[in-house]
């Protein structure tokens, strides 16, 4: 498999991104649904939250795995009290991650929050590590998107803000587009694994979250045994007693059972449409893009255009490898 630096390594294709920018355009124009009063935000929708908050220098994508050193005060207040709401080393806690006002293009900045980019993602802590200087280095990933819509209270050193859930616009029922787009991106990304481990078999796995949300497997094909057992064909019978006793060379015939999918239990929880979104926001982590495709893929509402752009990445990265494993077979 192709390392992470090497995953990290697949182009962008910005000439795609118009899509994106209009998207990006779409969603400035739409203003902020505010609510009157703060204190009833904490009770009033289950879909609205409220968290603090901190601007930094990159944009992170739901699915997404990051890391940062803490060392100003304030944000060492912010997450000091995550450790003590959440005493297993912070994990659990929340925040918002925004891109830094300093670090935005300008566009973004239309209709700001309190200065900040108003869509954003919640991060879940997953461990809280204190250093011997005082600092504090932090694991987190991206849950879910969220947009801004007011300062919700400066009691703290730190700025906590009110939002709401930000997620992708649902499909009509029987549109089998975003199906069909996921199914060409797994099964493209599982021919790049298999060519990359045959150039280089020291070569890691997928990325795990491109794993926890890939689709899952089809269902199995139906052979001529299905077929005939569903019928009560003698021949099933047959080949019930050939399967328990042996073949005639005396071998016994065990179908290699199928490993218990580690992450089947987290598909189903989160629902089709949910996986689908994070399946998306997972693969494009691969490719390599600047901070305006990085935003304007945070802004689109639209899993099937994301996966679009992934694809248009992906399919001549599949050629290059095959080209590559085509030369190395002709000169072994």
């Amino acid at each position: 498999m192709l390392p992470r630096q090497r995953w990290s390594g697949l182009p962008g294709r910005q000439q795609h991104t118009a899509g994106f920018a209009a998207a990006a355009a779409a969603a400035r124009r739409r203003p902020a649904r505010l609510r009157p009063a703060v204190a009833s935000l904490r009770t009033a929708e289950p879909s609205l939250i409220t968290l603090p908050v901190f601007p930094l220098s990159n944009v992170l994508h739901p699915a997404q795995q990051g890391m940062l050193k803490v060392y100003e005060p304030r944000y060492l207040a912010l997450f000091r009290d995550l450790l003590a709401e959440n005493p297993a080393r912070g994990r659990g806690g929340r925040f918002v991650h925004v891109l830094s006002p300093s670090a935005a293009p300008p566009a973004l900045l239309e209709n700001a929050v309190g200065g900040l980019p108003r869509i954003g993602c919640c991060a879940e802590v997953e461990q809280i590590q204190a250093l011997d200087d005082g600092t504090l280095v932090v694991r987190y990933s991206g849950e879910r998107r969220v947009q801004l819509l007011m300062v919700a209270g400066e009691e703290e050193p730190y700025t906590r803000v009110a939002a709401e859930y930000y997620d992708d616009e649902p499909l009509a029922d029987l549109d089998p587009t975003v199906d069909i787009l996921e199914r060409e991106a797994a099964k493209l990304l599982q021919q790049i694994e298999t060519l990359s481990r045959r150039l280089d078999p020291s070569n890691p796995a997928l990325p795990e979250a491109v794993m926890k949300y890939r689709p899952p497997a089809s269902a199995v094909k139906k052979t001529s045994y299905d077929t005939l057992k569903e019928a009560g064909h003698q021949a099933a019978g047959h080949i019930d007693m050939w399967r328990r006793h042996g073949s005639v060379y005396k071998k016994q015939s065990r179908a290699a059972a199928a490993a218990a999918d580690p992450y089947e239990a987290i598909r189903e929880s989160i629902g089709k449409g949910r996986r689908q979104e994070l399946f998306s926001f997972a693969v494009a982590q691969l490719l390599v893009m600047g901070t305006p495709e990085r935003a304007a893929l945070l802004l689109s509402q639209d899993t099937g255009a994301r996966l679009n752009f992934v694809l248009a990445a992906l399919r001549p990265y599949l050629l290059e490898l095959q080209a590559k494993a085509s030369l190395k077979r002709s000169l072994e």
